[in-house]
């Protein structure tokens, strides 16, 4: 199959140069076809073949090259916008995490202190006595987890 599409492209080839050549020695002889110039003709056929190939094969190489910059400098983009995002947004949760931790133990330990106080106070009638200090911090701490 490959062998086949070579000489196609060979014989494709081979019809350009004889073209050029032809157009050269008519253009070379002012009109009249001067077979003596025929080889002439040839190699400046095979020159315009070689340049027009030449031109062509930069021109899509810097196309590829551009296009594959491009694409290489929009997936970095990408990238880096994304990490930015994803970085916001763990910043953003740890900091909500952080503030509702910190919101939760301010609760208990206020609740936790204000049972103490009250048990406290309640427990012996209006007046302070320390040794049921123990038995008010676990009633506070039980109110404190029924609460929550």
């Amino acid at each position: 199959m490959w062998h086949l599409y070579s000489i196609r492209n060979s014989e494709v080839l081979s019809a350009v140069v004889a073209s050029i050549a032809v157009l050269v020695v008519i253009f070379c002889t002012s009109g009249s076809v001067d077979i003596s110039e025929a080889p002439a003709a040839v190699v400046a056929a095979i020159v315009v073949v070689v340049v027009v190939v030449v031109v062509v094969v930069v021109v899509v190489v810097v196309v590829v090259v551009v296009v594959v910059v491009v694409v290489v400098v929009v997936v970095v983009v990408v990238v880096v916008v994304v990490v930015v995002v994803v970085v916001v947004i763990v910043i953003v949760v740890v900091v909500v995490v952080v503030v509702v931790v910190v919101v939760v133990v301010v609760v208990v330990v206020v609740v936790v202190v204000v049972v103490v106080v009250v048990v406290v106070i309640c427990g012996t009638n209006g007046s302070i006595d320390m040794s049921e200090a123990h038995m008010a911090v676990l009633a506070a701490i039980a109110v404190a987890v029924v609460v929550l």
